[in-house]
């Protein structure tokens, strides 16, 4: 009897945790867009506004392989801007904001996460320029930055009030990288590692549901990515200093921590300021 009634208890136990797979995933981290310095001499400012969206192709192709109605959507903003102490040594500061959800519905049961995520960063690029060619320079970025991350769930089998799960961030990342300019035209690419500790969980998750969305079970976790970035920016003949920019950023999660619940593809697009020093 003692058995069968520990078969029964194991059973529902991995009914339970089967069902949870097939529920919208708790998406961990939206990395910020890489902060790009592609300017060189002293007393240049550059600006840039972008609109930032992404997404998270792992689950994607999960939900859709399982024949799940799976929905994301992620728009966010960001703030970058740079100023040139030193001829080849470029100050860096950014603001990144997210608001997102994701939502699956199986069976009649919709289940879907509310986002609202932030990062603070600032960082020191050292430019160089490569002798042999008269446009195209190297660089070298560290920095750090901090940020939070509050996520709210919302089912229609759960009652009031609704689980949450926030965590603050402190990263530290390195990016060598190699861009090109011209008069109206400049490209950047590298790649950039970014040390991530996710800290300060507050959580009404047991740990039990916490394996079942793929988190990790204490209150802090160390994590790294390696983030491949492309940018490209067009500068306005006719308009001193305006242009326009697109960026590409693949994360790649190094240490498999988030389970690959992350928002691995992202883009942002928007309007470049740049302020040539005034020369004596």
């Amino acid at each position: 009897m003692k058995k069968s009634r520990l078969f029964y208890c194991l059973f529902l136990l991995v009914i339970l945790v089967s069902s949870c797979q097939f529920t919208a995933p708790l998406v961990q981290y939206t990395p910020s867009m890489v902060h790009a310095a592609s300017i060189h001499q002293k007393g240049d400012f550059k600006g840039t506004a972008l609109y930032t969206t992404g997404r998270d192709p792992v689950n994607d192709f999960y939900h859709n392989k399982d024949s799940s109605n799976y929905l994301q959507n992620v728009n966010g903003f960001q703030a970058q801007g740079a100023y040139v102490v030193k001829d080849g040594i470029v100050l860096l500061g950014s603001f990144a904001y997210s608001g997102e959800f994701n939502k699956t519905i199986v069976d009649g049961l919709k289940t879907s996460y509310d986002y609202k995520r932030n990062m603070f960063e600032l960082g020191l690029a050292f430019n160089h320029k490569i002798e042999s060619s008269k446009k195209w320079f190297t660089s070298i970025s560290v920095g750090a930055g901090i940020g939070k991350n509050t996520t709210t769930e919302n089912s229609n089998s759960l009652s009031l009030p609704a689980p949450y799960y926030n965590h603050n961030i402190v990263k530290i990342y390195l990016l060598p990288a190699l861009y090109y300019q011209n008069k109206n035209f400049r490209s950047f690419m590298g790649i950039r590692g970014s040390f991530l500790n996710f800290n300060r969980v507050a959580t009404t998750y047991t740990d039990l549901q916490k394996t079942s969305k793929g988190l990790f079970p204490g209150t802090a976790s160390n994590n790294f990515t390696l983030d491949f970035c492309f940018q490209t920016a067009y500068y306005l003949p006719k308009v001193p200093g305006l242009g326009f920019t697109a960026q590409f950023l693949l994360a790649q999660d190094m240490t498999k921590k988030m389970n690959n619940n992350l928002n691995n593809i992202n883009f942002g697009m928007g309007t470049v300021f740049l302020l040539h020093a005034k020369k004596d």
